[in-house]
C-alpha cells in the first residue's frame, strides 16, 4: 500500500499490519464504528453495533458467556450461577404447595386420637411430614409416614428423629366405614401437640402446575415405559417425587418417593420408601435428557396402570424469599467447604420442625446432589435425620451437622461440610412447621 502524509493526516492506501501496540489519542473510526475513550458507537444513523463470535463461540462480557441463538415468547436470560446465560422461562424458586394441607396444634394424649381422616376414593396414597411437641417430657420429634390403601385397610411406612431421650409417639391406622384415619399417641397422660404437612394423590389429583410443584397423572401406563414428568434442565437441576401407582385391576395400589437429578449429559433417578398394598411393586422409573428437558417416564409390572405423581422441581440457583409463604422457603446459594460451615438457622419459637431439600453442585466436580434431611428443635437439644440423596458422583457431596448457636438464644444451625472441595455451592427448599 501507499502511506502518506499531507502535514495534519497521516493516510494508509492499502493493508497494514501494527506488530506491537498501536496508540491512539483522541478518536478512532474503523469503517461505521467509532472508539473514544471506553465508548464503541456506530457512525450510521440508527444502525445497530453488532459483535459475533466466530464459529460455535460464544460473546463474553465482563465473564458472562451470551447465547448464541433466540429463545421463545415470554423467554429471558437467566445464569447458571457460573457465567453461562441461556434463554428459559422464569420460574419461582419457592413456592407454597397449593396441593398440600398443613394441620397445626391438634392436641393427643395417651388415649389414640384421630389427626387425620380422609375418605377411601379421594386419596390412594399420602404423605405426611409430622412434627410433635411434648412439654412433658421436653422434646421434639418429627416424622415421615408414607400411606397407601387398597379400600380395605391402610399399609405404612414411617420414620423420624426426636430430640432428647423418653419414648416417641406411636401412630396406629385403620379404615372404617370407607374412611381412613390415622391416629397418634402421646407417651405421657400431659399430651403433646402435633402439626404436620400433607401432600395426598389419587382419583381426585388434578394436573398442573403451581409455583415449582407439578402434578401429573397418566392413566394407563403398561409394560411399555411412558413419560410422566418432563422439565427444562436449563432451569431445573432436579426434583423429589411422591408417586402413587393404581393398579385397579387387583384393587393394588404402591406408593413411593423418588430423586431425579442431571448434570446436563445424564439424567439420574432413585426411587424408595416403597409401600404396597399388594405383594409386589407396580413401576420402576427412569430418567433421561431429550434435548431441553429432563424427562422422568415409568413402566409398568402390571398393565393398565394410573400413575400419579407430585414432583417438586429444585434448582441449584434459588432465591431466597423468606417470609414470602407460610410454609416453604426457598434459601439462595452459599458456598461451603470442606469445613462446617453455616447455612441456616431456625428459630425454636416459630419454627421446630423443618424439612430441607438441599441442593449442591461442585464446578470444580463438575457434580450435583440433592439431599433431603429432617430436622428437630426442641429446648435441650437439635437433631436431624437423613431420609434420601441422590448424586452424579455416585457418593454423597455433603456431611450434616445440627446443633444450637452458642451466642443466640435457642436458635438452631444447620452446618454443611463438602466432600467435594471449597467451590461447592448449596440451594435450599424448605418445608417449615411448629407445634407449640
Amino acid at each position: 500500500g501507499n502511506l502518506s502524509f499531507n502535514g495534519s493526516t497521516l493516510a494508509v492506501t492499502g493493508a497494514a499490519t501494527v506488530s506491537t501496540t498501536l496508540g491512539v489519542t483522541g478518536a478512532s473510526t474503523l469503517d461505521g464504528v467509532t472508539v473514544t475513550d471506553n465508548t464503541i458507537s456506530t457512525n450510521a444513523s440508527n444502525s445497530n453495533l453488532e459483535i459475533s463470535a466466530n464459529g460455535s463461540g460464544k460473546i463474553s462480557l465482563s465473564g458472562l458467556l451470551f447465547p448464541t441463538s433466540d429463545g421463545v415468547n415470554g423467554q429471558a436470560l437467566i445464569t447458571d450461577g457460573s457465567g453461562t446465560l441461556s434463554f428459559s422461562t422464569v420460574t419461582e424458586s419457592a413456592s407454597d404447595d397449593t396441593g398440600a394441607i398443613v394441620v397445626t396444634d391438634k392436641r393427643i394424649t395417651t388415649t389414640a386420637r384421630t389427626i387425620d381422616a380422609f375418605n377411601e376414593t379421594w386419596q390412594d396414597s399420602v404423605l405426611y411430614y409430622v412434627v410433635t411437641n411434648d412439654h412433658h417430657l421436653d422434646l421434639v420429634n418429627i416424622e415421615k409416614i408414607n400411606l397407601s390403601h387398597n379400600d380395605t385397610g391402610p399399609f405404612v411406612a414411617h420414620g423420624g428423629v426426636q430430640t432428647g431421650t423418653g419414648s416417641m409417639n406411636t401412630y396406629s391406622y385403620e379404615s372404617s366405614n370407607n374412611i381412613i384415619r390415622l391416629k397418634a399417641v402421646s407417651q405421657n397422660a400431659l399430651g403433646a401437640n402435633v402439626s404436620f404437612y400433607k401432600i395426598g394423590l389419587g382419583d381426585n389429583s388434578q394436573a398442573g402446575t403451581t409455583g415449582n410443584i407439578i402434578t401429573t397423572i397418566n392413566a394407563d401406563v403398561d409394560s411399555a415405559s411412558e413419560s410422566l414428568v418432563s422439565f427444562d434442565h436449563a432451569t431445573f437441576r432436579g426434583a423429589k417425587l411422591f408417586v402413587s401407582v393404581n393398579n385397579a385391576s387387583k384393587t393394588e395400589v404402591s406408593s413411593f418417593e423418588a430423586f431425579v437429578i442431571h448434570d446436563g449429559t445424564t439424567a439420574y433417578v432413585s426411587q424408595g420408601n416403597v409401600v404396597n398394598t399388594g405383594e409386589n411393586d407396580l413401576a420402576v422409573l427412569t430418567a433421561a435428557i431429550d434435548g431441553d428437558n429432563v424427562v422422568i417416564s415409568a413402566a409398568g409390572l402390571e398393565p393398565n396402570l394410573r400413575i400419579s405423581v407430585h414432583a417438586l422441581m429444585l434448582k441449584d440457583t434459588m432465591t431466597a424469599n423468606a417470609g414470602n409463604f407460610s410454609n416453604a422457603e426457598a434459601i439462595a446459594p452459599v458456598t461451603i467447604t470442606s469445613a462446617a460451615t453455616e447455612f441456616d438457622t431456625l428459630e425454636e419459637k416459630t419454627t421446630n420442625g423443618a424439612v430441607y431439600f438441599l441442593v449442591s453442585k461442585n464446578d470444580t466436580e463438575g457434580h450435583y446432589g440433592i439431599n433431603e434431611i429432617m430436622v428437630a428443635v426442641g429446648s435441650n437439644d437439635v437433631t436431624h435425620t437423613s431420609t434420601g440423596f441422590i448424586s452424579t458422583k455416585g457418593t454423597n457431596q455433603l456431611e450434616i451437622t445440627t446443633g444450637f448457636k452458642d451466642d443466640t438464644e435457642l436458635q438452631a444451625a444447620i452446618n454443611l461440610a463438602s466432600t467435594s472441595g471449597s467451590s461447592t455451592t448449596v440451594s435450599a427448599y424448605m418445608i417449615k412447621l411448629h407445634a407449640s
